[in-house]
């Protein structure tokens, strides 16, 4: 028997997140590309670094989000609002005076 209009056998849908086997295909597909290449990758940049040291760096941040996940964004709502704040800022300034100590000693002692 046939489904009525927009009903069907699975009234949930697919699962959020889920990938269909064309996309579970090609992703192992990838991941066999790379793992087979791993060795010539750094070969490839080493030589594209001595032409356009520029484009070699960009290459290899492009790789990256590959490897390491973006980090999100985080929303602090009501009392948490302004201590979050705080801790930012206290770390914010943490890690600026390091930042100026460092630069003082390269500056006092240049290469």
């Amino acid at each position: 028997m046939p489904f009525e209009k927009g009903e069907s056998g699975n009234p949930n849908g697919r699962p959020k997140g889920s990938t269909n086997r064309s996309t579970k295909a090609m992703k192992k597909a990838l991941a066999q590309l790379i793992d087979d290449n791993l060795d010539n990758m750094s070969d490839w940049l080493n030589e594209m670094a001595k032409d356009d040291p520029k484009a070699a760096f960009q290459c290899m941040l492009s790789l990256m989000e590959f490897h390491m996940p973006k980090m999100s964004r985080v929303t602090f709502v009501g009392d948490n609002e302004e201590k979050a704040d705080h801790e930012i800022n206290k770390h914010s300034q943490a890690i600026a005076d390091a930042v100026d100590r460092e630069m003082q000693k390269v500056l006092q002692n240049p290469i």
